[in-house]
């Protein structure tokens, strides 16, 4: 039954189509896809026709008046009839993205989604969390991504720490130039048609409980290494983390009224040769300097040392999910962070540093 539905939603261009058009294209599962449709107040000017010879043609919409509806053929040999429609049928669709996720979320048990933007790509569902603090990112891919390039459209993907899932709509919604990317960050690929279907009343539904649909991708989280300097509560979060440079060679960190220093070694983050802190402590104080907030960088090395520093963070103090979030073109830190204790640390001091 599903099949349909993610067939048309990937099919139909994300600006909408007519009421009609989506349910040729859903057929007897129109009734389950059109709860996550809306309308756009927008005017349909074209229709395709599926009457015709391979690939159809596209017929203009004629309103004479509300109840004389026309298709009228594109094709200058006029390929196929006029055919008369109903103001219901030319009626401009869309999918609700916010509802698409809501309910995929809900079927899926999954926490913390982020509402998604219109011209999103890549929307995150959420978390499937394992236990407290540890869980993973799941993300779902509209459309397909075939031919474009792979780093900008998963460049949200690519930014998250450890396991994470990205979901197709179908299985020919990743081309091979997207999977061999996907494999490169970790990212374990599914699609919709083997983890959800719907129920008699057209509710989305697991076809199994989500603990084994993702019992593959749960099997790689591992407890945090015994050797983190300090690892904070399974219930932390890094909302409630404070980190401050007091010099630059030394942070304080605070959790629950606790507060410890800590130096670059201490942290992971000393280059050994040189015997000087590495790039992962000079992104972390850039950072700080401007408050937790700088601009994302084009893909390369300053993504991997953002990465790296992720990855070096949760090491430390136990805390699994991403410290630093890419959102809406920035790295934003999760915790609270400043460098007012370096001569030179105020607000912005270094934001063009991390190009």
């Amino acid at each position: 039954m599903a099949m349909k539905i993610w067939a048309a939603i990937e099919a139909i261009p994300a600006a909408g189509a007519t009421r009609k058009h989506w349910k040729v294209v859903s057929g007897d599962d129109w009734s389950a896809l059109s709860p996550l449709l809306r309308a756009t107040g927008l005017e349909a000017e074209t229709i395709p026709c599926f009457e015709v010879q391979q690939g159809g043609c596209i017929r203009r919409i004629v309103r004479h008046s509300v109840d004389n509806i026309r298709a009228a053929c594109g094709e200058p040999a006029g390929l196929c009839k006029s055919d008369k429609l109903t103001a219901a049928e030319v009626e401009f669709l869309a999918l609700d993205r916010v509802r698409l996720v809501q309910a995929l979320g809900q079927a899926l048990e999954l926490e913390g989604a982020m509402v998604p933007r219109s011209d999103q790509r890549v929307l995150y569902l959420g978390s499937h969390n394992v236990s407290a603090g540890k869980g993973f990112p799941v993300f779902l891919l509209l459309g397909e991504a075939q031919y474009e390039d792979a780093a900008s459209i998963f460049a949200e993907v690519e930014c998250t720490v450890g396991p994470k899932v990205v979901v197709a709509l179908t299985r020919h919604g990743l081309g091979d130039q997207a999977k061999a990317y996907l494999n490169k960050l970790g990212a374990k690929q599914m699609h919709l048609d083997k983890l959800v279907g719907f129920d008699f009343t057209a509710k989305l539904i697991p076809l199994s409980p989500p603990e084994e649909l993702f019992a593959e991708i749960r099997s790689q989280l591992t407890a945090v290494p015994d050797t983190a300097p300090w690892r904070l509560p399974s219930s932390a979060k890094w909302e409630e983390v404070s980190l401050h440079f007091i010099s630059d060679d030394k942070i304080t960190v605070s959790h629950n009224r606790i507060t410890r220093t800590f130096d670059a070694s201490e942290l992971g983050m000393m280059d050994r040769r040189k015997k000087l802190p590495d790039t992962q402590w000079a992104l972390l104080k850039i950072i700080a300097q401007n408050r937790g907030r700088i601009p994302m960088p084009e893909p390369g090395s300053a993504r991997k040392s953002k990465e790296s520093l992720s990855k070096k963070l949760s090491a430390a103090f136990g805390i699994e999910s991403d410290p630093i979030k890419a959102s809406k073109g920035e790295y934003v830190a999760s915790y609270i962070t400043n460098a007012d204790g370096l001569t030179q640390g105020k607000q912005g001091a270094s934001k063009t540093k991390f190009r």
